[in-house]
C-alpha cells in the first residue's frame, strides 16, 4: 500500500498545480499596482536626470521598477559616461523615457517578446503647435512578470491597442482593473478546464481503493 499512497501524493499535486495554472494566462494584477509601478520609475528617471551617477547608484535607483534588459539599455542610449559618472543626455526626446501617461490609461495583457507582458497604454492627442509636432497615437509602457514581480521592460511610443488591431480580445479586464481568465474562453471551456483534473483525480481514489 505505500506505493500507492506516494502514487496518490505525486498525482494529487500535479492536478493540484495544473488546475490552478489553467485559472487565467497573467498573473492577476491591480491596475492601481501598475499605475504605482510607472509613477515611481518615472519619478526615478526624473532623478537621474538631474545630476551624475555610478553605475551602482543607477542599478539600486533602478533595478526595483526596471528590468536588468532596460537598464542596460538605458544606460548604453539615453545617458552617457564621463570619468566613471553617468548622466542624461541633453535633449528633450531622449529615447526610454516613460511617457507621461494620463489617469484614464487602459491596461492590457500584450504580446511583445517572450514571457508574460502587459501593457499601460495612453493616447495622445495631435499636436500642431510650436516647434514641436505630432499626429494622434498611443503609447505604452511594457512591463515583464520577473519572478513574481512585475517590471518595466520597454516603452512603445507608436503602440497599437488591442482593440485598433481587429483581433478577438483574449484578456478580461475586471472592475476592479485586474488581468483575469481569458474572455475568448467561454463559461463551458472554463468550467471544463476545472473539472477534467478533479475527475482524474476521483479515478485516481477508485484506483487506491482497490
Amino acid at each position: 500500500m505505500e506505493w500507492k499512497k506516494v502514487a496518490f501524493a505525486m498525482c494529487l499535486s500535479f492536478l493540484i498545480g495544473f488546475t490552478y495554472s489553467g485559472q487565467g494566462h497573467a498573473q492577476t494584477i491591480s491596475q492601481d499596482s501598475v499605475d504605482g509601478i510607472v509613477e515611481e520609475a518615472a519619478a526615478k528617471q526624473r532623478i537621474l536626470m538631474e545630476g551624475t551617477y555610478t553605475v551602482e547608484e543607477i542599478k539600486e535607483m533602478m533595478q526595483p521598477f526596471f528590468t536588468d534588459q532596460f537598464i542596460n539599455v538605458f544606460m548604453g542610449e539615453t545617458m552617457f559616461e564621463e570619468d566613471g559618472f553617468f548622466q542624461m543626455l541633453g535633449t528633450d526626446f531622449a529615447p526610454h523615457i516613460t511617457p507621461p501617461l494620463e489617469s484614464d490609461a487602459e491596461l492590457e495583457e500584450c504580446a511583445v517578446g517572450e514571457g508574460e507582458r502587459i501593457c499601460l497604454y495612453g493616447y495622445f492627442p495631435a499636436l500642431n503647435d510650436g516647434p514641436v509636432g505630432y499626429d494622434s497615437h498611443y503609447e505604452a509602457v511594457i512591463l515583464k512578470n520577473e519572478d513574481g514581480k512585475w517590471k518595466i521592460d520597454g516603452i512603445d511610443y507608436d503602440y497599437t491597442p488591442k482593440s485598433d488591431q481587429n483581433e478577438p480580445e483574449t484578456v478580461a479586464v475586471t472592475a476592479a482593473g485586474q488581468i483575469g481568465m481569458p474572455s475568448d474562453l467561454g463559461a463551458d471551456h472554463q468550467n471544463a478546464m476545472f473539472f477534467q483534473p478533479l475527475t482524474t483525480l476521483f479515478s485516481v481514489f477508485s484506483f487506491i481503493g482497490r
